[in-house]
């Protein structure tokens, strides 16, 4: 009983001085709640809007919410988003005629930004119909690729729609023009997690067959599940979903649009080397939403299309997209040699019990996200112009009871990096559990998402 009451009191202290960091620290900056915000910081996967339909990617936020920051802009602006994922923030540049870069380490997110964001002239756009109208004839005894050696590749699909899926692949590759090979690739891409055993779900995928109920979970065995939720013709069902896709986009790209002859530029990069990509002092506007420090692994959320998608072979190419992103998640190496002290973070860090969250790795790999974030922070610095401005879209995240106040640490950081006017616009509560509600008492109102607002110079 003695022990159990000292480990009780230690964890009311860490609560109580978690309390006081947050307290302290929302102290030091210009935090408002600004409403209207809610509904554009995540994505709606209801949304029908022409060319963002063409890929469900639902960690981003809206085409509205980017516009609004980039009204007052003059048109010869230039704006970077260094994890540009399916190309939300370039969309909005171009839209508005203004010049965008955009970097991502995800290969699938770099071809997916590069495709919404082209001009397609008249020639591409008969030549892809005609495409379109060629793989009408496919038949499944037509020329198939080899599955991908993902372990899970036949839990994840019915062996003909695998097989279905592969002959269009195979169709796909062997287009010579790349603007068409890339469009068909993106709607292919669109369709195989539709036309799959399973789902995205939190951070990783869930199969379809495990169901839920209020008296608990049960399994409906994968043959019974897949002969109910597909046709008997699996051929015909996986060809009519991709020329349903192809003629959705086709609808898109045929839409009469302002020509302002200006394409976004879209690299395979890492955000930490910005400056090795974007030349200094080039940059009116950089505008981002990093992985949320909540230990989501959003190489492992898309997976499926990694692999199908041939951007990767092996699950050493996997190891080696993970080292390449963020450490937002455990599954990265999580220590490095040139890694930078900051005792701000660390103090709010060593709080976090490791016996009390499910993986004792946490803290380092909370540390190391705001090692990264400094680096983001530094090269976007240097590629901004004087009196450029810098927006994030971040969440705050909860481990053991003590929350991690993105926003407010981001802000600390930028200030101490020589950025101005670090203002923190609250857009919404994340959702927590009625326990965790009930554990986190006055500090619930920091489990939130926001927006970031810095600014390079004095005005």
């Amino acid at each position: 009983m003695a022990r159990k009451s000292r480990i009780l009191d230690l964890c009311e202290r860490a609560s109580s001085l978690n309390q006081k960091q947050l307290l302290t620290l929302e102290s030091q900056f210009d935090v408002n709640v600004v409403g209207g915000l809610e509904n554009l910081v995540n994505y709606s996967p209801k949304s029908e809007r022409p060319i963002h339909r063409w890929f469900r990617y639902r960690e981003g936020y809206s085409i509205e919410l980017v516009k609004s920051m980039l009204s007052e802009l003059p048109k010869n602006s230039v704006i970077l988003d260094p994890f540009c994922g399916a190309g939300t923030t370039l969309l909005a540049a171009k839209e508005l005629g203004m010049k965008a870069i955009g970097l991502d380490v995800n290969p699938m997110s770099v071809l997916i930004a590069k495709v919404k964001t082209r001009n397609y002239n008249s020639s591409q756009i008969d030549e892809i119909r005609k495409l379109t109208d060629s793989v009408s004839s496919l038949t499944l005894d037509s020329a198939s690729d080899e599955a991908p050696e993902l372990k899970i590749i036949d839990k994840v699909y019915h062996p003909e729609i695998l097989k279905s899926l592969l002959i269009i692949r195979c169709f796909i590759k062997a287009i010579q023009n790349e603007v068409s090979r890339d469009f068909f690739k993106v709607a292919w891409l669109s369709i195989i997690e539709g036309t799959s055993n399973v789902y995205k779900e939190g951070n990783g995928i869930k199969y379809r067959n495990k169901k839920r109920s209020k008296s608990g979970s049960y399994t409906i065995p994968i043959e019974i599940w897949q002969e109910e939720y597909f046709p008997q013709d699996k051929f015909r069902f996986v060809l009519e979903t991709f020329l349903k896709k192809l003629a959705e986009m086709l609808d898109d790209i045929a839409i009469p649009a302002p020509d302002s002859g200006i394409t976004p530029i879209v690299k395979c990069a890492k955000a930490e080397e910005i400056s090795n990509h974007v030349n200094s002092e080039t940059v009116d506007y950089v505008i981002f939403s990093p992985p949320y420090c909540n230990c989501f692994n959003y190489f492992k959320i898309f997976k499926i299309e990694l692999w199908m998608g041939e951007f990767i072979d092996s699950y050493e190419d996997m190891r080696k997209l993970n080292s390449q992103a963020l450490r937002s998640h455990v599954e990265t190496t999580l220590k490095r040699d040139s890694d930078k002290r900051l005792p701000a973070v660390e103090a709010i860090v060593n709080l976090v019990d490791r016996d009390k969250v499910w993986d004792k790795r946490i803290p380092d790999a909370i540390t190391g996200y705001f090692v990264d974030m400094n680096s983001v922070l530094e090269q976007c610095k240097i590629v901004l112009k004087d009196k450029g401005f810098c927006s994030a879209v971040v969440g705050n995240s909860v481990y053991g009871g003590i929350v991690i106040p993105t926003d407010l640490i981001l802000a600390s950081l930028a200030r101490d990096l020589g950025y101005e006017n670090q203002h923190i616009s609250i857009a919404r509560l994340l959702p927590t559990s009625a326990q965790q509600q009930k554990s986190l008492g006055d500090k619930r109102r920091y489990m939130r998402e926001s927006i970031i607002t810095l600014r390079k110079g004095e005005l």
